[in-house]
């Protein structure tokens, strides 16, 4: 295996997911050459001379087979709208893989990261020898400027008989991506009803702080963000790698114990749609711990505008994190707000199963919707 300075790598889809994980390909290929082994492809003609500055690599715009002829990769990142990606792969991966194999090259290995189609309808098309892995990576990459290291998880379901090495070289590839989590290959959409169960907090926690203000308590969504962070990790008993701990972000008394039964009829309901979908149990307790935490860093840290986009802004149209929000407002909300409304006194022990129960009824939603988009 060719050492990681002097792997080549075609990437097919140079968009904003891309160019979020792109530092991790670039740390781990890093070389005086690196711009003459990554070659990268767009349909995005306006921002072309752009993406060249910013990459410091050769991006070429579209013709996708002759870039693979061209750079002859050990690694293709494919990343073509999802839309596209079956018809890229009858075409150009189809056509370029019969050419390697004329030529007795060795195969290069598929990171897809359009979680559809599967790796198994790569195969159908290439070949059983082919590797590809489905990745969903950990797309917060930076909170309140620091870059983050060691944080959330990434998602990876593997086809083909990968060897160790291979194994080995993406996780070092992926390092500042977190836990590595292996998904079934029939869980990976459905699991995504679960994942959008956190990512939804994006939204819902600077909402559920306007209400809080609104009748008089007075934190705002950086103090019930960090809270809850504090208190999700109490009651998953997660410590981080990097050992830091939280405080309470001076919320006490009646509104503790409030945002108290939030989190943990949050994390009920998210934890109970993991086992209702039969997700392994290991790797759906580091999806609960590392995703919450991660998500409620960001609430503590960033300002409502950067929350927002994260939520909506970034959310791909007609995807299962817009379909989250959606229900978020719908089914959940109106469960916080009654909520809310009890303070200082509190809604009683029947309130916190009534929210973890729709929290489940979201993530069912969104699990249904995720398997709608993949057919």
């Amino acid at each position: 295996m060719k050492p990681d300075s002097e792997l080549r790598l075609s990437i097919i889809g140079l968009g904003n997911l891309l160019e979020i994980i792109w530092p991790c390909f670039k740390t781990a290929l890093t070389a005086p050459d690196l711009r003459k082994r990554v070659l990268a492809t767009t349909l995005d003609e306006p921002e072309l001379e752009d993406k060249r500055k910013h990459f410091g690599i050769e991006v070429q715009l579209g013709e996708n087979l002759k870039a693979l002829e061209k750079n002859q990769p050990d690694i293709i990142a494919f990343a073509p709208p999802p839309q596209a990606a079956p018809k890229e792969i009858e075409l150009t991966l189809a056509s370029y893989f019969a050419e390697v194999r004329q030529k007795g090259a060795p195969l290069p290995e598929i990171y897809a990261f359009p979680p559809m189609p599967p790796g198994s309808q790569y195969q159908k098309v290439l070949g059983t020898d082919v590797l590809v892995v489905n990745l969903i990576p950990n797309n917060v990459t930076r909170i309140a400027g620091e870059a983050v290291r060691d944080e959330g998880y990434y998602v990876a379901c593997f086809y083909g008989d990968w060897p160790q090495s291979s194994r080995d070289r993406l996780q070092r590839i992926f390092a500042s991506q977190g836990a590595m989590v292996q998904s079934p290959p029939e869980l990976l959409v459905p699991m995504l009803g679960g994942t959008c169960g956190f990512f939804c907090l994006w939204e819902v926690v600077p909402r559920l702080a306007a209400m809080l203000s609104a009748k008089g308590c007075g934190s705002d969504h950086n103090q019930v963000g960090g809270f809850l962070r504090a208190v999700c990790r109490e009651i998953s008993r997660f410590t981080p790698p990097s050992g830091e701990e939280l405080g309470r972000f001076g919320i006490t008394g009646d509104l503790a114990l409030f945002l108290a039964h939030i989190a943990g009829a949050w994390l009920r309901g998210v934890e109970n749609y993991f086992k209702e979908i039969d997700f392994p149990a290991e790797a759906a307790r580091t999806i609960l711990t590392r995703g919450f935490d991660l998500i409620l860093h960001t609430t503590q840290c960033e300002p409502k505008e950067v929350l927002h986009n994260h939520a909506v802004g970034a959310a791909t149209k007609g995807g299962v994190l817009e379909k989250a929000v959606a229900v978020f407002k719908e089914k959940v909300e109106p469960v916080l707000q009654k909520g809310v409304q009890t303070l200082p006194a509190g809604p009683g022990t029947a309130w916190p199963e009534e929210l973890s129960a729709r929290v489940l009824e979201l993530c069912r939603i969104v699990g249904a919707h995720g398997k709608r988009l993949a057919g």
